[in-house]
């Protein structure tokens, strides 16, 4: 009896595009990637720029920086895939070495998630990142997905939304180092932190901005 040839997989996925356009606005300010799935950031905004990735504290860089992407064709793409298969990263526009406004933008790959971490100062919790963005919801891939590590890990924070209009399943109310999924609408929602054990502590927080694919 004759073996069967094995076929090999091959990955059709087609490429994530992300157009910069002349206000410094990405195409797609949330979105999502898969394993072998790459991303295609092209500047048509007419002038020099860089993209950078905001340093995370626990998640191994996803993407490098991209510095000097021209606004030329053919010059003006530059492609990437993932260094990680999991994993979410932030990244703002810069011109001439200036922060331009509306970030950060997110590209989840994988199952994320997006990481905060969480230690306690004199001056009470400091998030780091403070300010973050996670994809919406998307019906093949579920929502961006949301982290909070406390450091050390022994620490406890409690987490609350201002409003109380945030919504993650399970229900995100404290920092327990677990990946919640995010069912919020686009918008911006701060968040509050409080340290509850082993002392308690002053409180601090920071913002997260649920972004569209």
């Amino acid at each position: 009896m004759a073996t069967a040839r094995v076929i090999p997989f091959e990955d059709n996925t087609p490429a994530q595009t992300i157009t910069i356009d002349s206000t410094f606005t990405p195409s797609t300010t949330g979105c999502f990637v898969q394993a072998g799935q790459s991303v295609i950031f092209t500047n048509n905004s007419g002038v020099t720029i860089d993209i950078r990735f905001t340093p995370n504290p626990v998640t191994p860089t996803v993407f490098n920086d991209i510095t000097a992407l021209s606004s030329t064709a053919p010059n003006n793409t530059n492609t990437q895939q993932p260094l990680i298969p999991n994993g979410t990263a932030n990244y703002y526009v810069y011109v001439g070495g200036v922060k331009q406004a509306g970030g950060p933008y997110a590209i989840q790959a994988g199952i994320g998630p997006m990481v905060v971490q969480i230690t306690n100062t004199a001056n009470g919790p400091v998030c780091t990142p403070d300010t973050i963005a996670i994809p919406h919801n998307a019906v093949s891939l579920g929502g961006g997905t949301l982290q909070m590590n406390p450091y050390p890990s022994t620490d406890q924070y409690s987490v609350s939304w201002a409003g109380g209009n945030a919504s993650f399943n399970p229900p995100l109310t404290s920092a327990d180092a677990k990946p919640h999924t995010n069912v919020s609408p686009l918008g911006t929602y701060p968040f509050i932190v409080v340290k509850v054990s082993p002392t308690l502590g002053g409180g601090g927080g920071g913002t997260v901005k649920i972004k569209g694919t």
